[in-house]
């Protein structure tokens, strides 16, 4: 009796978490509809880089890839708008256009001066979206600090000295 106990409350648990899982992706069509557009588009590039050769291949390559971590960033940065979701939007970015800028270095003589400016660019762009980041974290700070009650200076230094 204990055992048919057991795997009776084992299966309703499965079928609780089954059921968690099943309207949890549920819960937002529109999002799972978007994502799988931009995975049906990521295999039709893929496609269409099969066909081509050589160095031009591995440019479609990169790009595809390149394009599909963006699009799931940015719909991502859609559905659940942060701060946070915003840098790494960014950050994915950057990091899709230095693979292509690298790929297309490999297609130069002189790859030592492409990779270098690739790479500063790269830095930059990383640069601009910490800037981005830092920004937004001191905007919350302060606005959040502004709706804060002023504290007179008297209670600023009992808090500090006792």
């Amino acid at each position: 009796m204990n055992r048919l106990k057991r795997n009776a409350m084992l299966s309703v648990l499965a079928l609780m978490f089954f059921s968690m899982t099943l309207a949890k992706s549920n819960r937002n069509p529109a999002f799972l509809s978007a994502k799988h557009d931009i995975h049906h588009q990521y295999q039709l590039d893929q496609a269409h880089c099969a066909t081509l050769n050589g160095h031009v291949k591995k440019l479609c390559k990169v790009r595809a890839i390149g394009a599909l971590k963006t699009a799931v960033a940015t719909l991502k940065e859609a559905y659940q708008p942060s701060k946070v979701a915003h840098y790494h939007t960014h950050l994915i970015q950057a990091q899709a256009h230095y693979a292509l800028a690298k790929q297309q270095c490999h297609g130069y003589r002189d790859k030592t001066g492409c990779l270098i400016s690739a790479k500063a660019e790269n830095r930059a762009a990383i640069s601009q979206a910490r800037l981005i980041l830092s920004k937004a974290q001191a905007h919350y700070a302060a606005s959040k600090h502004k709706h804060s009650p002023q504290k007179s200076a008297a209670t600023r230094y009992i808090e500090v000295y006792y």
